[in-house]
């Protein structure tokens, strides 16, 4: 089966190992979350300025932890709400 499709459950524990692996800071791990949600919404065109900005920041960028980075660099503002 396509390691693309929800019916493969090997591919979906690679990535949670992948992710495991990627990010023992908690912080890291939930702007990891964030960074998927914001890229849903981007597909779907419901995205807040907010989640555009970030998503398009890592655009590029293939390394989890790079994009995280790139994500939280372009969205983290000190005293901000995470949610617009």
């Amino acid at each position: 089966m396509d390691k693309t499709t929800r019916d493969d459950q090997p591919a979906a524990d690679g990535v949670v190992a992948e992710l495991q692996e990627a990010f023992t800071d908690t912080s890291d791990a939930l702007a990891a979350g964030e960074l998927a949600e914001a890229e849903r919404a981007v597909a779907r065109n419901g995205a807040t300025p907010r989640q555009e900005r970030g998503v398009a920041a890592t655009r590029g960028v293939r390394r989890v932890e790079e994009r995280v980075a790139a994500w939280r660099a372009a969205t983290d503002e000190v005293g901000a709400p995470l949610k617009d």
